[in-house]
Formats: C-alpha cells, structure tokens, sequence
C-alpha cells in the first residue's frame, strides 16, 4: 500500500505568515491520518486539495496550543461539511484530551451556543437539508481515545506508523531543559 507524507505546518508557538503550526499529513489507501493540528493547519490540508471531512483520524503528540488549536476547527469543519454522512473522527492523545474535547463541545461547552443554533434553529436545519442531511442533525462527538504517559508536567506523545515496508515516526516537544 502506497504511503505519502505531506508537512503542512513545522511552525512554533511564534505566530509567522509562512509558517503553519505543527501538522503532519499521512494518506495510506482511503485512510487521512493527521498528526497534530497546529493554527493554519486546516487551511493547509485545503491547500492539499482535501477537506476536512477526508481525514479519518487526528493523532495529538501533546496539548500545547502550537499543535492542536485548529482541533476544534477541524471537528467543527468536519462535522459540517460531512452533513452526517461521515463517521465521528477518531481522535488519539494524551489526558486530559477527553475533558478537552467536552469542554469544546458539550452543550455547556465553549461551542455549545454554536451548536445549538446549527442543530436546532429552522434556517440551520433547512441548509443542513438542503446538503443531503438528515434531521434531526446531532451534535459532534469525535471518538477520543486517551493513551497513557510518563512525563510529569505535559503529557508529550510519540506514534510510530507502519505501513509495508515503512515506517514513520511523529513526536512533539522534543526539546529537553538542559539541551540549549
């Protein structure tokens, strides 16, 4: 099976105009695996020529804002755009991403206005018709999936991928105090 690696953000946490945050792009077959989703990085994968409803799963390293603030852009676009025709993304990480992503999209989270308005409101449900949905419309709930760590401070994450006769491997954070 075929294997393409794309990198669509390797920024910091400095905002910079031609710099994407941190975002690793990997199609395998019909599988889109994301890795990270740093600011920019749901423009990039558009760039790409994809849509967020194209990627089948989000792999977060670690929590820092530099790698997974287009999170819920991308769960939101996804959802979307995917007009309930396409599963919940399947979302790996580290604690406390559960809790996270609760208070992202709960109804009291911090989208749960949003929500609310695109699930319930008469002009909402009629676009959502209008693009081949299904009423009702449910809100979205990605599958988290939580996976343990040893670091004591920021749970920082590294996956390793193998397809055939490849392998890729993805980590964040990897500066350590006394390297300078």
């Amino acid at each position: 099976m075929a294997l393409s690696l794309t990198l669509l953000g390797t920024g910091t946490p400095s905002p910079l105009l031609h710099r994407a945050g941190s975002s690793y792009l990997v199609e395998t077959g019909d599988t889109v695996l994301l890795f990270d989703c740093g600011p920019g990085s749901v423009r990039r994968l558009l760039r790409k020529g994809l849509g967020p409803d194209d990627v089948t799963h989000l792999f977060l390293t670690h929590l820092h804002y530099d790698h997974c603030v287009d999170y819920p852009y991308l769960v939101l676009s996804r959802w979307d755009q995917g007009t309930g025709k396409i599963p919940e993304l399947d979302v790996c990480g580290p604690a406390p991403l559960a809790r996270t992503t609760d208070r992202l999209f709960a109804t009291d989270g911090a989208f749960g206005p949003d929500l609310e308005a695109r699930t319930r409101h008469e002009g909402s449900e009629f676009i959502y018709e209008m693009r081949g949905g299904v009423l009702p419309r449910q809100r979205p709930v990605p599958n988290v999936t939580e996976v343990g760590h040893v670091q004591p401070y920021l749970t920082c994450l590294a996956y390793r991928l193998d397809v055939s006769d490849t392998s890729i491997v993805f980590g964040g954070g990897t500066a350590h105090p006394s390297i300078r």
